[in-house]
């Protein structure tokens, strides 16, 4: 086989020795005439490509251009670096890192101060913004004490070591509605569970607290095997409620009086924030409904209470409203019932108020037992009208015996000189705390027609 480099003219057969491109800039071929020109190049040769059969004739210009044998040292390959870019990732994640623990430190001292936690002298008044309240603890003779927050659900306690005395305000935010004394006296019960053992209760007269109206409850119960006495005040505002606890250990009838008197001062020291002085409650509407049977009206409200077809309920039935509670909890016994019953005439009220109280026996499960409940909480006034009208009212308890069934009846009678009129108030017994306040807003609404 024939060795060298093949004239670039493809019209011309002559072969250049191997070594004759070596060290040279240009070749003139012999046959041709032709020159070729080199340069450095790392591009294989072209394969020898066959001889035409065409007549010599003069190379192109294209074709004298390049002429590049192959070195043994190969292909000369430049490596093109691409551009570095910029990662953004570090500086992202830096900054969400700031941002985390600014929000972590702002949340943190927001709550110290919201919750009373933030250290400040006994004296200074606290400013409790989540809660929309302010506090004055005593200067003296107390001390923080969280024991009781948790249990109480309290934002803040506080203690007398000697004699020792203890205090708990606790709040709860319930946004766009003010709760009312049926859940201000349930969450008091609740609470109150949440730290003593065998809790009894009993409602007082209304008093003041801030400026404002608040129900009032004096309280018994154990703790850590101790007999507890104290008292709650309970009101409602801007959508908020509050609850201040005050209580000590059983003793003589002189150390509790001074006990409350102190308990008087301290509940000066509490009054409402500015957070909220322009909220507006949420707007109900209440519907007025006039019987069929008898001439009265009743007003309930809507979302609260709905009306039902009465012939479900009782055959004496002339309205039935069904109610559900709004507060929180199991949804075990959150519903209620409200029957206006028109009854037979009786020759006085007392016969009127036997008469209501039978047909409830009447319509109880077998072997149910109804106990008329003592009333000792201003039952003068209870017993003298129903609403607008003269009348009488009665709390009773039916139970069935070896049975959890136990249901508390608020029971109303009118009598006039065609029937007698019996508005039947019924819920579960351990729901009466929340139904029995609403029960009487209903009735406050009872009026007869002329």
């Amino acid at each position: 086989m024939a060795t060298g480099y093949p004239c670039p003219n493809p019209a011309c057969s002559h072969l250049f020795p191997s070594g004759s491109a070596t060290g040279a800039t240009a070749l003139k071929c012999p046959v041709c005439g032709n020159v070729f020109h080199l340069r450095p190049s790392a591009a294989a040769p072209r394969p020898p490509a066959p001889a035409p059969k065409a007549p010599p004739q003069e190379a192109s210009a294209a074709s004298a251009t390049i002429f590049a044998p192959p070195t043994a040292a190969g292909p000369i390959v430049r490596q093109i670096q691409p551009k570095r870019r910029r990662s953004w990732a570090p500086v992202i994640v830096l900054t969400l890192l700031v941002a985390l623990s600014a929000w972590l430190l702002y949340y943190f001292f927001t709550y110290l101060r919201n919750h009373g936690d933030a250290p400040a002298p006994m004296g200074a008044a606290l400013d409790f913004e989540k809660s929309n309240f302010r506090f004055r603890p005593p200067a003296e003779g107390w001390e923080r004490d969280d024991g009781p927050r948790a249990p109480l659900k309290a934002v803040f306690a506080i203690r007398r070591p000697d004699p020792i005395s203890w205090l708990a305000i606790a709040s709860k935010d319930c946004k766009n509605t003010t709760p009312k004394d049926g859940e201000l006296l349930q969450e008091a019960d609740q609470r109150l569970r949440g730290y003593f053992s065998n809790v009894e209760w009993e409602q007082k007269a209304d008093e003041q607290l801030a400026g404002q109206r608040a129900v009032r409850l004096v309280f018994t119960g154990q703790r850590d095997d101790t007999a507890m006495v104290g008292e709650c005040y309970a009101l409602g505002s801007r959508g908020f409620g509050y609850w201040f606890f005050t209580w000590m250990p059983s003793g003589d009838a002189a150390t509790q009086k001074a006990a409350a008197a102190e308990w008087s001062e301290l509940r000066q020291g509490f009054s409402l924030g500015r957070e909220r002085e322009n909220w507006q409650e949420k707007s109900v509407k209440h519907a007025a409904v006039a019987g069929k049977k008898a001439t009265y009206s009743l007003r309930y409200t809507e979302g609260v209470w709905e009306a039902r077809t009465p012939e479900e309920y009782d055959a004496d039935a002339d309205l039935a409203l069904f109610g559900r509670d709004r507060s929180d909890g199991p949804a075990a016994g959150r519903f209620a019932t409200v029957l206006v019953l028109v009854l037979p005439p009786q020759g006085d009220l007392a016969g009127a108020v036997a008469a209501a109280q039978k047909h409830l026996q009447s319509r109880q499960p077998p072997k149910a037992t109804v106990t008329v409940l003592e009333d000792k909480t201003d039952a003068d006034r209870r017993e003298a009208h129903v609403g607008g009208a003269a009348g009488r009212i009665s709390k009773l308890s039916v139970h069935v015996p070896d049975s959890s069934y136990q249901r508390f009846v608020l029971l109303a009678v009118v009598q006039t000189a065609e029937q007698t009129l019996a508005i039947q108030c019924e819920c579960a017994w351990e729901r009466r705390i929340y139904w029995e306040p609403g029960f009487y807003e209903l009735l406050n609404t009872f009026a007869l027609k002329k």
